[in-house]
């Protein structure tokens, strides 16, 4: 394993650690507050569960670290022409998976039409997000096929 991909892996669980600690009031400041909870917004949230809103989050983190991962990585060269097409079909499949089962699967407050809304519109800016980087790891991609064609 080379000195890239192990840097990105030893900075993957300080990365999500602090952004976590330093974005989680803002994350959990958004949003209904779950109906029942007896909270006093503090913690408010689309999810009922405080446990899959953390889930969600984190997981919402490490997509971010890894979009940042494959982007730079694409961009300096530092991975192969095959690991790059894993990411690009990793990044093409993954995020709708996860909006698909998120929506049916994982989002417990459907009777709060709030609730809904604001799920609705965090997939919608998520969705943008995913789009951007796919369309990106494309762009390098095929900047890469066309190195040799524009250097002639």
């Amino acid at each position: 394993m080379s000195s890239w991909h192990m840097w990105w892996m030893l900075g993957a669980l300080p990365f999500i650690v602090l952004i976590y600690l330093g974005t989680r009031t803002v994350w959990y400041s958004h949003g209904p507050a779950p109906q029942g909870s007896g909270s006093n917004g503090t913690f408010r949230t689309v999810y009922v569960d405080p446990f899959r809103s953390k889930v969600a989050f984190l997981l919402g983190l490490f997509a971010f670290y890894l979009a940042v991962y494959i982007v730079s990585s694409a961009a300096l060269k530092a991975i192969s022409p095959g690991e790059i097409l894993f990411h690009l079909a990793f990044w093409a499949l993954a995020p709708p998976s996860w909006f698909f089962f998120e929506w049916f699967v994982w989002f417990d407050n459907h009777s709060s039409t709030d609730a809904v809304q604001a799920l609705r519109v965090g997939q919608d800016l998520a969705s943008k997000f995913w789009a951007g980087v796919l369309g990106l790891i494309v762009s390098l991609k095929i900047a890469e096929g066309l190195g040799p064609v524009v250097s002639k």
